[in-house]
């Protein structure tokens, strides 16, 4: 609770921050909800005998954003994710992981008028919340695995309806060695992509 309320407070301040340097005239807020698909997977180093495969999971979430100048903006927001794969090993049965993160992104938003596109890219900075993995139908917590903290860049387009449905994608590129205590020194580097849908209120 006191890591979701820690980047629930850096998001709040760098948001009001953008604000106050807005022109009154041109400055807008927005904000809203969004939930989706989220395919993420990790890059292994240093590791021959153990492979890991992406599984399809989930992410939900809330955003907000602030307009600038010359159609720039600035949005941020929270969002739960869920990082999912398949590992497998040369000397144990398969295994499947669940890692559970609260994500802050921040990201530049560029909008291109009269289309109802715009182009975001940023990072993100991730705090694990869990991380439990299921192997022979016994489920076991795997914490200590794992470094709390997660961030890399960002990515991706979205596309505004009148009604105020937005659709999205992003890309993220893993940046930082989340392996913890590995003996073999394994390095994972995790990525992904989100689709999502969600709503802006007016």
């Amino acid at each position: 609770m006191r890591t979701l309320l820690t980047l629930l407070s850096i998001s709040m301040l760098f948001t009001f921050s953008a604000i106050a340097q807005t022109d009154k005239e041109v400055g807008k807020f927005g904000f809203g909800i969004k939930g989706g698909l989220f395919y993420g997977s990790t890059i292994l180093l240093n590791n021959t005998n153990v492979s890991e495969i992406g599984l399809p999971s989930y992410t939900f979430g809330i955003f907000g954003d602030v307009a600038l100048k010359n159609n720039f903006g600035i949005q941020t927001g929270l969002n739960f994710t869920r990082l999912a794969f398949k590992g497998s090993s040369n000397y144990t049965s398969d295994w499947n992981e669940h890692l559970n993160y609260i994500y802050l992104p921040i990201l530049v938003k560029y909008t291109i008028q009269k289309t109802g596109f715009s182009i975001l890219g940023g990072l993100e900075i991730g705090s694990l919340q869990t991380a439990k993995y299921t192997q022979d139908s016994k489920e076991y917590d795997d914490m200590s695995s794992y470094k709390k903290i997660d961030f890399g860049p960002i990515f991706g387009i979205d596309y505004h309806f009148k009604s105020g449905i937005e659709l999205a994608m992003r890309k993220t590129l893993g940046v930082l060695n989340i392996a913890k205590n590995s003996p073999d020194k394994t390095i994972e580097l995790p990525s992904g992509t989100y689709v999502t849908i969600g709503y802006r209120f007016k």
